[in-house]
C-alpha cells in the first residue's frame, strides 16, 4: 500500500468514525435529555404532590378556623342566654323580697305590687 492509499484509507476511516462519534454523541444527548425530562417530570410530580398536600393542609386549617369560629359563636350565645337567665332570676328574687317585707296584714300592698 502506498503512502497515498494509506492516507486515503485513514481519511475514510476517520470520516466513518466521525459519523459514528457524531451518532453516539447525538444518542448520548438524547439519552441525557430524556433523563433530564424524566427528572423534570419526577420533580414536577413531587411538586404537584407537595402543592396538593399544601392545599389539603390549608383546607384543613380553614376547617379548623371555621370550627373555632362556630364554637366561639355558640359559646357567646350560651353566655348571653346565661346572663339573661341570671338577670331574670335576680329580678324575680328582688321582686319576691320587696313584697315579702311588706306588712302581712296589708292586702292592698300585695294587690298593688
Amino acid at each position: 500500500m502506498t503512502e497515498k492509499h494509506r492516507k486515503e484509507a485513514e481519511k475514510k476511516f476517520h470520516q466513518s468514525n466521525q459519523y459514528y462519534f457524531k451518532a453516539e454523541a447525538k444518542c448520548k444527548k438524547r439519552r441525557c435529555k430524556r433523563k433530564e425530562e424524566d427528572y423534570a417530570k419526577a420533580e414536577c410530580r413531587v411538586e404537584k404532590g407537595n402543592c396538593k398536600k399544601k392545599e389539603e393542609r390549608v383546607e384543613r386549617e380553614k376547617g379548623h378556623c371555621k370550627k373555632k369560629e362556630e364554637r366561639a359563636e355558640r359559646h357567646r350565645l350560651r353566655d348571653e342566654r346565661r346572663a339573661e337567665r341570671q338577670d331574670r332570676k335576680e329580678k324575680k328574687q328582688h321582686d319576691e323580697k320587696s313584697t315579702h317585707h311588706k306588712k302581712k296584714g296589708d292586702n292592698w300592698n300585695r294587690l298593688l305590687y
